[in-house]
């Protein structure tokens, strides 16, 4: 419910931010404030030690962190922000029935993952529903 909340508040306060702040940078000071925030939290609640540390920087956990750092934060979210300085918060929300899809897709061809009716009827539903309302928004345009 806290992180439905803290979306929402991100879609309403950061279109006045990028008046004057790149997508990029505002991604980026997002990133640091969630890095240090949750780093506090987490040495705060889970239990931490040396061995902690020297098992999360095998290559494996290095490869999958680095890959939320780039594609999950820094890829994705100025995506997002610039859909949002761009469309606005309600179109730029479409965003979230979309990138589960990809996920999807990605999932199978890349590693093999299985889809079955389930999977493939849910996708179908989400860009359904994401196509209604950008026709339902183009439809209420006024002409030019």
């Amino acid at each position: 419910m806290l992180a439905s909340l803290a979306y929402c508040l991100g879609s309403v306060l950061a279109p006045p931010l990028l008046k004057d702040v790149k997508p990029l940078e505002l991604t980026a000071a997002q990133a640091i404030v969630a890095a240090v925030g949750l780093s506090v939290l987490s040495l705060g609640l889970e239990p931490v030690s040396l061995e902690t540390f020297r098992v999360l920087l095998a290559p494996a956990p290095l490869a999958g962190l680095l890959f939320l750092v780039v594609g999950g934060t820094f890829v994705a979210q100025t995506i997002f922000l610039r859909l949002l300085h761009d469309w606005g918060a309600p179109r730029a929300g479409l965003y979230s029935f979309v990138s589960p899809v990809v996920a999807l897709v990605l999932g199978a061809l890349i590693y093999g993952e299985p889809l079955t009716w389930r999977e493939i009827s849910g996708a179908a539903i989400m860009l359904l529903a994401a196509w209604i309302a950008v026709a339902r928004r183009a439809a209420d345009a006024p002409a030019a």
